[in-house]
């Protein structure tokens, strides 16, 4: 008997589908991040400083209610801003911890958290990291969260991620300066996974106890449009998927950019967000948004079942 297999894969609508849950008017199809944000700071001159506020917990219920949470140094007044609009501020204990509760729901759209506190000299302090929301108008899903960095030295992650119970998923891939991949995922834990680069392999990974897993190319690859194929080996069986990644060129993303540092962007199958970093180099990142698909034989695709990203779900026989 055939076992079910649930695979489960970040994807984002269709651009009518998006236009209906996060509208998008032509003329501003891109959400950019102002390339002044502290217009909003009358003026002021923004730092950034090793001792920067952070994001420890992110969690927005459907509707938009936030509860944020992080550090900054001690006994200092913490504002939250959502682009250049300030949505609130909230002062740190003695420890440096803070917590910050929404009055009012957050408005549906692209959210870009940031925090913001002066240090002694009066000098506006900015945090390293941002947090990108997907707020979608209906409220039927929890938000996707996804935490980046302006200066690149940590890699980003989604927040806000469940353990899966069975199969996996590609979350996120991530696209680094350095020119080596990031994929991020789920699956069972302590699976092993294997990943190619138009049909080459170049290198395994394994899920902790959790299920999470990440992987990071050790050779760098050159920007474009690639052909990813994942393999996970469960049960007897190897059970692989294959989709693009990676479809703007150099040039259409440095046009994307322009002298702003962040473009979030939605395509027809997931989200791709550019960002150049305080040195200059650009992290580009694809999110998947999450489609479950359960297929009762994995070697067969139903007509109901096609994507807007090509996905090749099949089974191979394995023997020990």
């Amino acid at each position: 008997m055939k076992n079910f297999f649930l695979i489960s894969i970040f994807l984002a609508f269709t651009s009518t589908g998006l236009y209906f849950l996060i509208p998008f008017p032509e003329k501003q199809s891109l959400e950019k991040i102002n390339k002044t944000e502290s217009n909003n700071l009358e003026n002021d001159k923004i730092f950034f400083e090793e001792s920067t506020p952070t994001f420890d917990i992110v969690r927005i219920t459907p509707k938009g209610d936030a509860v944020i949470a992080g550090r900054s140094k001690p006994n200092k007044l913490v504002s939250i801003f959502d682009g250049n609009e300030k949505l609130g501020h909230v002062l740190s204990d003695t420890n440096g911890e803070w917590v910050w509760s929404s009055k009012e729901s957050l408005k549906y759209g692209i959210k870009r958290l940031h925090l913001n506190f002066r240090n002694k000299n009066g000098e506006v302090i900015r945090s390293d990291e941002t947090i990108i929301v997907f707020l979608e108008r209906d409220g039927a899903q929890s938000p996707i969260i996804f935490k980046s960095s302006l200066s690149g030295k940590t890699n980003s992650y989604l927040m806000n991620l469940e353990e899966l119970e069975s199969g996996f998923s590609v979350d996120y891939v991530e696209y680094n300066p350095e020119g080596r991949i990031i994929f991020s995922g789920r699956s069972e834990n302590n699976k092993n996974l294997s990943f190619f680069i138009d049909n080459k392999i170049i290198g395994e990974t394994l899920s902790n106890s959790q299920g999470f897993w990440t992987f990071i190319t050790k050779e760098k690859i050159p920007f474009g449009k690639l052909d990813l194929r994942v393999d996970l080996k469960l049960n007897n069986q190897l059970y692989s998927f294959n989709t693009p990644i990676f479809n703007e060129s150099v040039s259409d993303l440095n046009q994307l950019l322009d002298n702003n540092n962040f473009v979030v962007q939605p395509g027809n199958s997931l989200w791709r967000i550019a960002r150049r970093t305080l040195g200059g180099g650009i992290f580009y990142s694809e999110i998947y948004k999450k489609n479950q698909m359960k297929i009762s034989d994995p070697d067969l695709i139903f007509p109901g079942q096609v994507f807007t990203i090509p996905l090749i779900t099949e089974k191979i026989n394995y023997e020990k």
